[in-house]
């Protein structure tokens, strides 16, 4: 079973949350979406199995949207305004290796290029994201999120390298950036 993974959800194709394939909150949950989606939408899911593919890194960026307003007063009185314009950006990025990576880097590959949103006139739709990322070693929100109507995460871009002596090892780094409506910490 896979120590991590992320994955896609389409309301389209009924991989959206339900009794087939529901949210990770739990070890039997995680265990039926990863088992139903291996066997129905095996490119759907990238998962990472120690010790053949690896994440070694996982980091949060989060960042407000605060414009800074310099005024200068007549008087000589310098001070500066600022203005809150609400959240900038959340940025997830995954970093690791894949051992043996055909299938992993093809599908990582797949997962990045297609639609990151589904049309948001559907019912169950991911319309801020159809990505979610789930890790067994932390159940902290920060770091799993599920896709609903409501949230998602977008493939932003990823990197590939090889290096070292090693062959058929590639190290990877993915960016996933966070769409809906963010509220912290439980």
């Amino acid at each position: 079973m896979a120590d991590a993974f992320i994955y896609y959800r389409l309301e389209g194709n009924g991989t959206d949350v339900n009794a087939t394939y529901p949210a990770p909150t739990t070890i039997g949950n995680r265990n039926t979406l990863v088992t139903n989606l291996i066997a129905n939408f095996p490119a759907q899911i990238l998962m990472f199995t120690i010790p053949e593919e690896l994440i070694q890194n996982i980091g949060m960026t989060y960042e407000n949207n605060i414009k800074d307003a310099p005024v200068s007063n007549p008087d000589g009185t310098r001070r500066i305004n600022k203005q809150d314009n609400g959240i900038n950006f959340i940025r997830w990025t995954y970093r690791g290796r894949f051992r043996e990576s055909a299938t992993d880097l093809k599908t990582l590959v797949n997962m990045a290029v297609r639609l990151q949103v589904e049309a948001s006139t559907a019912t169950n739709s991911s319309q801020f994201g159809i990505f979610g990322f789930y890790t067994d070693n932390t159940t902290l929100k920060p770091f799993n999120i599920d896709p609903t109507n409501s949230i998602g995460l977008t493939i932003k871009g990823f990197g590939l390298n090889r290096d070292g002596m090693a062959p058929k090892v590639f190290d990877f780094d993915v960016t996933m950036t966070f769409g809906g409506t963010y509220v912290g910490l439980p």
